[in-house]
């Protein structure tokens, strides 16, 4: 009985841990979306300078997503950062496909995880 009750712990802490981390991704996402997007209308860039920018605020979310993860979990730190990063990429991912009706292009893919996933680990361990 009593074990039962650690591991339902374990796991509300858990899927609070991811919920408190995809919250301030999306929040940050947002906030240098819409700054981004004022800059990029000023300063006219290309698509492909436009790419690198989205890239950096997946980088910069995931950072700090992993950033609270490892703060929050104290122990393995990098794994919880990365598994934030994942978490974050697997939300984005949903979202593009629920928005782009089931098409995505599949040449971003990969280039976004490493952005998300790596920036999670590495704020896990600056953490």
């Amino acid at each position: 009985m009593q074990q039962n009750r650690s591991r339902n712990n374990q796991l509300t802490n858990n899927l609070k841990l991811f919920l408190i981390t995809t919250l301030t991704a999306i929040l940050i996402t947002a906030v240098l979306l819409i700054l981004s997007a004022f800059l990029l209308e000023k300063m006219g860039l290309s698509e492909g300078q436009v790419q690198i920018v989205i890239y950096i605020i997946y980088l910069l979310s995931a950072l700090a997503a992993g950033l609270i993860a490892g703060k929050m979990q104290r122990e393995k730190k990098f794994m919880w950062g990365a598994l934030a990063g994942l978490v974050w990429f697997v939300v984005v991912l949903i979202i593009s496909i629920i928005l782009n009706n089931m098409a995505v292009d599949a040449s971003g893919l990969f280039p976004a995880v490493v952005c998300m996933v790596g920036g999670g680990m590495l704020g896990g361990m600056l953490a």
